[in-house]
């Protein structure tokens, strides 16, 4: 019986040493995916599912606006001189919530809805959005203010 608990335990123990492993190592290799530019922007170095898109560092650098309201305001909206930003798609945005969990240089990402750019084909007065909390995605009303992250082309 002794012998039983003792392979037991030492099973347990090499397993729970390996996933900490994985876990440190893909803790770094997400610190690596993104790149911090050092002037409020981060690129997604990651050209498997989103190539090289630079983000605002600050998830939230707007606060909460209408759909509508977001291109009025990337109209003329710079961060460091550099201008050009959009709303991102609904897939660009999900492969940055799901890339945050293994760590992330971004600030003041909330637990909220995000709009995406794209909206309801049925309903029009709808778009994409993700909720920040949890990865799910859906279509609110464009009247509606939520948070607003921008994106454009890395130059």
């Amino acid at each position: 019986m002794r012998k039983m608990w003792r392979k037991l335990f030492t099973t347990s123990a090499m397993t729970f040493m390996l996933c900490m492993t994985w876990l440190v190592i893909t803790s770094e290799a997400q610190a690596e995916r993104f790149v911090d530019n050092g002037n409020g922007t981060v690129t997604d170095t990651d050209t498997d599912t989103v190539t090289g898109l630079m983000w605002t560092k600050s998830a939230n650098p707007l606060g909460e606006l209408t759909w509508n309201e977001t291109f009025t305001r990337f109209s003329s909206f710079s961060i460091s001189g550099i201008g050009g930003w959009r709303l991102p798609s609904i897939g660009e945005i999900d492969a940055i919530y799901h890339a945050m969990s293994g760590g992330h240089p971004f600030t003041d990402v909330q637990s909220t809805l995000y709009w995406s750019s794209e909206t309801n084909v049925r309903f029009p007065d709808y778009a994409g959005t993700i909720n920040m909390s949890n990865g799910d995605w859906g279509n609110v009303s464009r009247h509606r203010a939520f948070g607003v992250w921008p994106v454009r082309a890395s130059q």
